[in-house]
């Protein structure tokens, strides 16, 4: 049975309840608090996308059954051509409550069983466009298209999505570049991009025969889909960028990935306002020292936050070489926030005593907070008059070992020594310290 038939084909089953009073308690000794509208529509909300949590809280009483019912259809999953129908249909029928359907659906997820066709997303774009005047965004994932699929009005329908401001990729295969590039153009309002596991088939090529017309402002990719940067850049679609992410692991410091990175930085120029890098350290680290391959931020002169992200607690002095280097290409006199994230790698999280006191040494043994050498390096430079603009500079530690209980005697403990190994950037009252546990909660000092 299709996705979306389950909620569709039960949804006449469970009105009638709602309509002769069946979900309402007869006996008054069995019945609840009532919470306030604001209280479970603020619930409700928070379950969008749990299309199995959303149908139960649709059971519970006729003020939920409403408010369930159309919050399950604000993110819609296709995965067949009947996911589409069963879809189709419901907008279609003559029922009160689908205005509000229409209004409510924000994003459109093309997910194709296997194998999976290019006609899946032809036909729901074609079906659905003219019902879903807020669409914003579309997800497109594990799809193989062959060249075979790849006639000239492949992407044609897309163009009457003129709502649809996100685009997702995940697991996407391409034929060549220029089909990639077909599928961007085809939507005339895109502004963001995130790719994740994009790969492009067949001879590879740094540059795109078509033009393409897409402006964007907001970029996510990971490190295997970086064979489509060069491209990208060619066809000046990042020329108005203005955040970037970039994510990567040890082969983001290779040459080739350095070279790809700092082509996408130096087409972003002067519209880049925020940068966040994301990498493993350790290695990779002395490799990119060793060959003196950096991430040069020159050409963003107007750079305001930038947020490095490393997957390890164990930094040393050839990380801070390689950090200092890269902070020491900005020039940007309004750069206002730099946080530095450290990732730990833990599963299992600790317990009592041994927690505190494991961690406690993980944190004495970090170069960047504990070697007064190393650290006076980069408390010079964020105090010197190069960053006079900064407004808060972050040391973060997040494991996902750590839990609640430990978070503040090991904020503390941190807090004391980032205030002894950088005194300019406490004296300037920029310095922040924080600590992420298991579950996100963050501890601030």
């Amino acid at each position: 049975m299709s996705s979306i038939g389950t909620y569709a084909e039960d949804d006449f089953t469970w009105r009638q309840r709602w309509q002769t009073g069946n979900l309402v308690r007869k006996d008054p000794s069995q019945a609840l608090p009532v919470l306030p509208p604001e209280v479970w529509e603020h619930i409700i909300k928070m379950e969008s996308g749990d299309n199995k949590t959303l149908k139960a809280c649709a059971h519970v009483c006729r003020s939920w059954y409403f408010e369930s019912r159309i919050t399950s259809f604000a993110h819609l999953l296709c995965r067949n051509q009947a996911d589409v129908r069963c879809y189709v249909n419901l907008l279609k029928s003559p029922r009160a409550h689908l205005p509000s359907l229409r209004e409510r659906t924000r994003s459109l997820c093309i997910e194709p069983q296997y194998p999976s066709r290019c006609s899946i997303l032809s036909t729901a774009v074609t079906e659905l466009a003219g019902e879903l005047p807020r669409l914003d965004s579309i997800s497109i994932r594990y799809t193989d298209w062959q060249p075979s699929e790849m006639h000239k009005d492949a992407f044609a329908p897309l163009s009457r999505l003129s709502s649809v401001t996100q685009l997702h990729l995940y697991r996407v295969k391409f034929p060549s570049i220029n089909v990639f590039h077909r599928l961007i153009s085809a939507l005339p309002r895109l502004t963001g991009l995130e790719c994740c596991l994009v790969s492009v088939g067949g001879v590879s090529s740094y540059h795109s025969a078509c033009k393409s017309s897409v402006s964007l402002k907001r970029l996510h990719i990971d490190e295997k889909s970086y064979e489509i940067i060069p491209s990208m850049t060619s066809t000046r679609m990042l020329d108005a960028l203005e955040v970037a992410e970039l994510e990567g692991d040890r082969t983001m410091m290779s040459q080739l990935h350095a070279w790809q990175t700092q082509r996408l930085l130096s087409s972003a120029g002067g519209s880049l306002l925020e940068l966040q890098i994301e990498a493993d350290a350790g290695s990779a680290v002395e490799e990119a020292v060793r060959h003196d391959i950096g991430v040069a931020l020159k050409a963003n002169s107007k750079l305001q936050k930038l947020r490095l992200r490393l997957k390890t607690w164990h930094l040393d002095a050839v990380y801070l070489r390689w950090l200092n280097a890269m902070l020491a290409t900005i020039t940007s006199n309004q750069l206002r926030q730099i946080t530095v994230l450290l990732m730990g790698r833990s599963e299992k999280p600790l317990a009592g005593k041994q927690s505190i006191e494991t961690y406690a040494l993980r944190i004495d043994s970090v170069d960047i907070f504990s070697q007064p050498a190393t650290s006076s390096q980069l408390d010079d430079l964020l105090s010197s008059k190069q960053f006079e603009a900064l407004a808060e500079v972050d040391f973060q530690l997040q494991d996902f070992s750590l839990g609640w209980k430990d978070l503040q005697p090991l904020g503390q403990r941190l807090s004391s020594r980032i205030v002894s190994q950088y005194p300019k950037l406490h004296k300037r009252g920029v310095l922040r310290t924080s600590v992420i546990d298991y579950y996100g909660n963050v501890l601030t000092l």
